[in-house]
């Protein structure tokens, strides 16, 4: 069994804490003793690193903390990447530049850039399966076609709707000068729109660039 949780002014986790929407919430549990919710579910909420802590209720971990230390203040947790406000950019010759994102069906994620950190992790959460997730990756500000210095541009979005991630997706843009004397350059966002279930777990932009010069 467990113990139902309320704090003093009679609130319910659920009135305090932000629900655990990415799965990988701890659970308030000590020695195999699980705290529960009133309908017998143990409790678990967003990690605390997500957003800020509530403040102390008395119910305390084997440690010594309180419960307030595992989860996020309801109405505080937001679920980015790391690659959350970061630019990413590569140069190149007339041979052309390209900076690319990649979402992979084994779980992963990466960039592909001469400068920008990071460039890789994973959006899998550990236990969960890809067939539970879909992503879109929203392009803003980047160009196609011909550049006004003699060169090119171009961009490609492999999920410009939420599609699943048991096949690998990606989009990328591009530059090419072409020419001796010629130059490219390409700019833009890319907002990582990430779904489970169809219910959207965690939104990150970042900036991705290229420039070519003849």
């Amino acid at each position: 069994m467990g113990t139902p949780y309320y704090n003093s002014a009679g609130l319910t986790p659920e009135d305090v804490y932000d629900p655990d929407v990415v799965g990988d919430g701890p659970e308030a549990v000590i020695n195999g003793f699980g705290y529960r919710r009133a309908d017998g579910v143990l409790l678990r909420f967003a990690k605390l690193q997500y957003g800020t802590a509530a403040a102390n209720h008395g119910y305390r971990l084997q440690d010594g903390r309180d419960f307030s230390a595992l989860w996020a203040k309801k109405g505080t947790a937001v679920y980015t990447f790391p690659f959350n406000g970061q630019r990413y950019s590569s140069g190149g010759g007339r041979a052309g530049a390209t900076t690319s994102m990649t979402f992979s069906s084994d779980g992963t994620w990466s960039i592909s850039a001469q400068t920008g950190t990071p460039l890789s992790g994973n959006w899998l959460v550990y236990g969960g399966t890809a067939a539970d997730y879909t992503v879109q990756f929203v392009m803003s500000g980047f160009v196609s076609g011909p550049d006004p210095e003699g060169g090119s541009n171009s961009w490609s979005n492999g999920a410009s709707t939420p599609v699943s991630l048991t096949t690998t997706r990606a989009c990328s843009c591009g530059s090419v000068a072409g020419t001796v004397g010629a130059s490219a350059g390409n700019s833009g966002t890319v907002t990582v729109k990430l779904f489970k279930s169809g219910v959207l777990v965690n939104t990150s932009t970042c900036t991705l660039s290229t420039d070519s010069a003849g």
